[in-house]
């Protein structure tokens, strides 16, 4: 299964290798013609960003970049606007920048001339936002000046981490720890599962996999927590079904289905990075675990 997954996985990349090439020709010409349109219509907000001099509002696959901003204080996540406005595509923007836009989904911008508000819509993204200022409220209040740290390590919200913090991360190679992925996912469903112990097996599991998916959610959906929340219902999976468990055809497979929504999702580092891990973990752990068998060393430790 592992050299179908494998060729699959090849095959996929270099077809969206050739495509992104093209489409970065392209993109110099587009952005030589620079085409802008005008746009009056509705959006509905799926998140806020807040810089120092602007915001940006997110919605479907448009970001808003609104400059004056001093009558946006009460705009909120779930909120659905009336835009007056140029929108263009990202094409004509920096290409650093644009291929992040790109990576997330994100194809055009939108200068608006006019926001009006209309009405709230309390869905799921509302639904996360005030679920996310409750918990930044409740953990300001219990661990004060180190409050920022915490949100970034529990559901990986980094706005508040000031820019040398974040470089002492970097530099001591521990930023993953802020960025949510498989170590999260891992030590969630260990806790989970240590306090359904007592439950029967089949509903313990469908619990954990159930929380894990409302946590991948409720801190954004971002291509590594996707990545890790996937590959472990595969695992439980695998145990149910009897058959064993591949972690590089699992990642193979999955890499290619992420390449095939979003060709784009290769400029994002979460995306390369967790697979990047995966890869090298189906590689070497075997390898070294054999190893250090043979000299002998604690079972425990070995694994």
């Amino acid at each position: 299964m592992r050299r179908y997954s494998a060729v699959i996985f090849f095959i996929i990349l270099a077809l969206a290798a050739v495509y992104l090439k093209a489409d970065s020709i392209f993109s110099v010409q587009g952005a030589n013609n620079g085409q802008i349109n005008v746009v009056q219509d509705y959006f509905k907000i799926k998140s806020i960003e807040k810089k120092e001099n602007y915001i940006n509002i997110f919605s479907q696959n448009i970001v808003i970049n609104y400059w004056n901003y001093d009558d946006s204080a009460d705009l909120e996540v779930g909120d659905i606007i009336y835009i007056e406005g140029s929108v263009s595509s990202v094409k004509s923007l920096e290409t650093g920048y644009r291929n992040y836009l790109r990576s997330r989904g994100y194809f055009y911008t939108i200068k608006p001339d006019k926001i009006i508000y209309e009405k709230s819509s309390r869905g799921l993204y509302y639904i996360i936002s005030k679920s996310k200022e409750k918990l930044s409220a409740f953990i300001d209040d219990i661990y004060k000046s180190d409050a920022p740290f915490v949100k970034a390590l529990l559901y990986g919200d980094k706005n508040e981490i000031d820019k040398n913090t974040t470089d002492i991360l970097s530099a001591s190679g521990v930023i993953h720890l802020i960025a949510i992925s498989g170590f999260h996912i891992g030590l969630l469903a260990l806790f989970v599962t240590s306090i359904l112990i007592k439950l029967p097996s089949k509903i313990r599991y469908l619990l954990v996999i159930l929380i894990v998916i409302a946590y991948v959610l409720f801190t954004g959906a971002r291509p590594s927590s996707v990545r890790a929340a996937i590959f472990y219902i595969f695992y439980i999976l695998s145990i149910y079904l009897c058959e064993p468990y591949d972690i590089m055809s699992s990642g193979f497979l999955l890499a290619a289905l992420f390449i095939c929504l979003n060709p784009y999702i290769l400029f994002d580092a979460g995306f390369t990075l967790s697979f990047m891990a995966i890869f090298s973990i189906g590689m070497f752990y075997n390898p070294v675990h054999t190893y250090l068998r043979r000299l002998k060393v604690n079972s425990y430790i070995s694994k």
